[in-house]
């Protein structure tokens, strides 16, 4: 997804991740070497470079992406949707290149994203426009209350739960609140502060779950599905108002 970003939708992206990176696919390098042989750099009045594309492609964007990989067994190495139109990629796609694109792959940070992360990276996560994960799988709940902590926007598409890593996600019992012996109403929000061994509790165990648990979190996180297959249910929160 970043790749996407940056590469072909010209938004500065940054990857937070633990492991040791493998860098751009041979279809990605491809990609970058064909736009870069088939565009040219335009000087704008107010000093800054524009890219714009010098291919006779009466306006086929296709003829950008259509190099093929080496192995065409291998997936890893195929371009997702290659020669389709754009209109055919669905919403997130613009209909048309948004320029200056970036003509290097993200840049890649070796780390966790935790309190650490936020502290030695306060620069970069101060001028971050918005967190995102697609299917980011044990770093979904750090994306989730970095941005919380921050004030930023996020964005995350949930998947795999690890609820057993993860013990100190509970929710309520059925039904949403409780009413204990001594009358008092229990709800969600302060289930996140209660040890996992409370009897009004369960642990976090499936996807529903997951997706109730981080919504929890914040009463401004929405939700809502998009336009494809698999694990389509994407969670954001439009970040802390201006002060």
């Amino acid at each position: 997804m970043s790749w996407e970003l940056q590469t072909r939708q010209g938004i500065q992206s940054t990857i937070v991740e633990p492991r040791p990176g493998k860098g751009m696919r041979k279809w990605q390098r491809k990609w970058l070497q064909h736009f870069k042989a088939t565009t040219r750099t335009v000087s704008l009045e107010d000093g800054h470079a524009e890219s714009e594309s010098v291919m006779e492609t009466n306006g086929d964007v296709n003829a950008l992406s259509s190099e093929k990989a080496d192995d065409p067994d291998d997936p890893d190495e195929q371009e997702p949707d290659a020669g389709k139109d754009l209109e055919d990629l669905g919403d997130f796609i613009p209909t048309t290149l948004t320029y200056p694109l970036q003509t290097t792959e993200p840049n890649r940070i070796q780390a966790l994203l935790d309190d650490q992360f936020l502290i030695s990276h306060q620069d970069l996560v101060s001028k971050a426009s918005i967190l995102v994960g697609l299917h980011p799988d044990q770093a979904t709940e750090p994306i989730v209350k970095a941005a919380l902590e921050t004030g930023k926007p996020f964005a995350v598409i949930p998947c795999c739960v690890f609820g057993r890593d993860n013990p100190h996600r509970r929710l309520l019992k059925l039904p949403s609140s409780i009413t204990t012996n001594d009358g008092d109403q229990r709800t969600q929000t302060e289930v996140l502060t209660i040890g996992e061994d409370d009897p009004l509790t369960r642990p976090v165990t499936s996807y529903d779950d997951f997706v109730l648990w981080l919504s929890s979190l914040h009463p401004g996180i929405e939700t809502a599905w998009l336009n494809f297959e698999g694990m389509n249910r994407v969670l954001f929160w439009r970040g802390s108002p201006p002060s």
